[in-house]
């Protein structure tokens, strides 16, 4: 039984969702039917956005709306580098990587994309979470939804001394947000040294843990970066000397 998305949806949002279908019909030259994938909504869903786009007198000889912007960027990327969709989002604290409010502006719009791939899902899924500040926005900006038959799994290590790390495993979110079930990965999030990871990888619990996530439908993580304000390494998971030969082999890499 799939869920509609809740009422109070804000003007803004189904705004931005107008400006979005309206840039792929009209420059993008997608078919209907392409914009409704792409957008993750029904055809007809699709039909009324590019509508109401055309009532708000949004469509003229260019898109207007910030979000066009973003579309045009999306459609870069996605030829760029084959992706099947792409979502970019406007921010509002352009000068604030440090801030976790600027985390609010990818959390809407993930929260929004995620809620309509939660729902076409099909019955008894498992869906892989990671962990970090942007999946943690999502899950604050989830709506729920009846799902009582899904599974959340851990891809990665959930115990670790510090509560500013823990706080960032969203796996209770998802679970308290649909009504289904959930399962951490009982380990450390980074093991001492090699002696230690086979001593964990051994036990039962976590071998169990681990094939959930192997087998999942749908995987959600967040890609990180190298920068300072990491969380792994604001919150001390690793080290300043480990920080530096991960930046150093950014530069080989790039």
């Amino acid at each position: 039984m799939s869920a509609k998305y809740p009422k109070q949806q804000s003007d803004a949002e189904q705004l931005d969702l107008a400006t979005r279908a309206a840039w792929l019909s009209f420059i993008g030259g997608y078919t209907q039917g392409e914009v409704a994938k792409r957008l993750n909504v029904s055809p007809v869903k699709a039909h009324r956005l590019i509508q109401l786009a055309q009532q708000q007198g949004m469509v003229k000889i260019f898109i207007e709306g910030e979000p066009a912007h973003c579309v045009a960027l999306e459609e870069q990327l996605a030829k760029q580098f084959s992706l099947r969709s792409c979502l970019i989002t406007p921010s509002n604290h352009p000068n604030e990587d440090d801030n976790e409010a600027s985390f609010n502006e990818v959390g809407a719009g993930a929260a929004r994309l995620f809620y309509n791939i939660l729902n076409q899902l099909p019955p008894s899924s498992c869906v892989g979470i990671g962990k970090g500040r942007s999946l943690s926005a999502l899950a604050e900006k989830l709506p729920k939804i009846n799902r009582a038959d899904l599974t959340f799994a851990s891809v990665s290590g959930s115990f670790t001394r510090k509560f500013s790390a823990n706080r960032l495993d969203v796996v209770q979110q998802f679970v308290e947000r649909t009504g289904g079930e959930g399962y951490f990965m009982p380990v450390p999030y980074l093991a001492r040294d090699d002696v230690e990871h086979e001593m964990l990888m051994a036990q039962a619990s976590v071998q169990f843990s681990l094939n959930l996530a192997r087998n999942a439908n749908l995987y959600a993580v967040g890609i990180g970066g190298l920068k300072t304000n990491h969380y792994l390494h604001s919150v001390g998971l690793v080290t300043d000397n480990d920080w530096k030969n991960c930046v150093q082999l950014e530069r080989c890499v790039i």
